[in-house]
């Protein structure tokens, strides 16, 4: 599950205690192993995962992947226990391979819940699958913690002077995957003058490439690599940039977009289903359709003064506080829990 959406805040701000199940050595989790929260790992200790779960009784678990969620469904289907199944779903129908597709039926078929991380995703869904599993399916959109990013900017003593050194400081939150699309917001960059410069938060299998290609577009220099950082260190980094841009290809409902907005950034989304949706609750527009007008946005806020883009900036920060709060969802959630007891 997404770890700091999910359990940290039902743990230290709803005082709940809740186990993890991980099939691999994920050390950010196995890190969380303490009083209130108990890690099982399969890949450390296969029999003793499985003795723990076949030794479940009267809990709900709450499953998030379909591979994963696959086999736990299997398995405490032949305890003979009873166990409650929540499914999320976190991609739209079309991003799922055939494989998983079939693995996310069988899983929704064992379970009595199903949530959906955004309107888009349960959309892009048959429309014989929903009407078949209709009353258990309902759509609690992903969040953001913003009593968290408020408590980080109210604790820090730095300001951000827009246009920094006459500087525009664009940033984009994404692991580097093909579907996050960084060859694009390099390919913007390029087209960009030369005092914008780019900061990218986070890590995986594409990112050697990305690197060669600002190399070989001439722009590595204007670019800023973090890597995998603290997610504090991701609110300082967002509080002083300027722009938020983001051209993922597909999402669920990109909890990058939503944290940069909490952190009262203007933000310049492609055009997909979720950026879309987000756009609903904003009088001004936030996704462009072509590569000119993402550019032409992008220099039109660039081009404001730090009076003009902190008006902005907090006008994201309000979309935000009254449609996507953490606190919010996870009453949904709760609701969700009882109503998957009965």
């Amino acid at each position: 599950m997404p770890i700091n959406e999910f359990l940290l805040f039902r743990r230290d701000v709803l005082g709940e205690y809740s186990e993890i199940l991980v099939l691999d050595d994920y050390d950010d989790f196995l890190d969380r192993d303490d009083e209130k929260t108990k890690v099982t790992s399969f890949k450390r200790n296969r029999l003793g995962f499985l003795i723990h779960l076949f030794k479940m009784r009267d809990v709900i678990l709450h499953l998030h992947q379909p591979r994963s969620g696959f086999l736990v469904s299997l398995s405490t289907l032949l305890t003979f226990k009873r166990i409650v199944r929540c499914v999320t779903i976190h991609n739209n129908f079309e991003k799922f391979s055939f494989f998983n597709q079939l693995l996310l039926f069988f899983n929704i078929s064992c379970a009595s819940r199903v949530s959906f991380v955004s309107q888009s995703s349960f959309d892009s869904f048959p429309k014989t699958f929903l009407r078949m599993f209709s009353k258990k399916c309902e759509v609690i959109t992903n969040a953001v913690d913003l009593e968290r990013v408020n408590e980080f900017v109210r604790n820090q003593s730095f300001t951000n002077s827009h246009k920094k050194e006459g500087k525009v400081r664009l940033v984009y939150i994404g692991k580097f995957y093909l579907q996050k699309n960084h060859v694009e917001v390099l390919k913007v960059l390029k087209s960009l003058p030369s005092n914008y410069v780019l900061t990218l938060i986070g890590d995986g299998p594409e990112k050697i490439r990305i690197e060669e290609k600002a190399r070989s577009l001439g722009i590595f220099d204007r670019i800023t690599f973090t890597g995998l950082i603290q997610r504090e260190e991701v609110y300082r980094v967002l509080c002083t940039s300027d722009i938020f841009c983001s051209t993922a290809l597909w999402e669920g409902m990109p909890i990058g977009v939503l944290e940069s907005m909490a952190c009262s950034l203007p933000v310049v989304l492609s055009d997909i289903p979720p950026h879309r949706e987000i756009n609903t609750y904003s009088d001004t527009p936030l996704v462009f359709k072509s590569r000119k007008e993402f550019i032409d946005r992008i220099l039109f806020l660039g081009s404001l003064d730090a009076e003009e883009m902190d008006e902005i900036g907090d006008y994201s920060h309000r979309l935000v506080r009254d449609n996507y709060s953490l606190a919010l969802m996870h009453e949904r959630y709760t609701a969700f829990y009882q109503e998957s007891l009965k």
